[in-house]
């Protein structure tokens, strides 16, 4: 599933290859054989484009869907840094540091990866960077390329000092 979520990602077998760092022809011999399995022709292969049968993108929605969440439950077992500095947190010993450090500001944009399924741990951390610097000095809130989104807040570095609200 990896392997034909990816190559779906770069619309290229040598790309998602190259990213997963397997030779080609196993990215190919990979999807071929997950297309005999299924029965079903998944991806229109021509030299210079790979393009989804109405199957496979069924399939790839299902596919990316599954992968997310599995990324989601194998990154709740890898992170024990959070459970270990909970009780600091809670105990509002960690607080006592981060006022004193004033970093310079830099500008910060936040870009959503191109895929139709994107990771649950992408989301949550760009919904709590939004809630997070909502209402800071100097972001700007500007829509995403979709339809009826919902603003999110953007760093303006000509700026710095005020909150632009406008879309861009």
């Amino acid at each position: 599933m990896r392997i034909f979520v990816r190559i779906v990602d770069a619309s290229s077998f040598t790309r998602a290859a190259e990213s997963l760092e397997i030779p080609r022809a196993t990215a190919t011999t990979t999807v071929q054989a997950l297309e005999s399995l299924l029965g079903v022709q998944l991806l229109v292969r021509t030299t210079r484009k790979v393009t989804l049968t109405a199957e496979g993108a069924a399939y790839y929605e299902r596919c990316a869907q599954i992968l997310a969440a599995i990324e989601e439950v194998e990154s709740g077992l890898i992170q024990p840094g959070r459970a270990a500095a909970a009780p600091y947190l809670a105990s509002r010993q960690l607080v006592e540091v981060l006022p004193k450090c004033k970093p310079t500001p830099v500008a910060v944009s936040v870009t959503y990866v191109k895929s139709r399924q994107i990771s649950p741990r992408v989301r949550a951390f760009v919904d709590w960077l939004a809630e997070v610097f909502d209402d800071a000095p100097g972001m700007v809130k500007v829509a995403p390329p979709l339809a009826d989104p919902p603003l999110w807040p953007v760093l303006d570095a000509q700026r710095p000092n005020e909150l632009n609200t406008a879309s861009h």
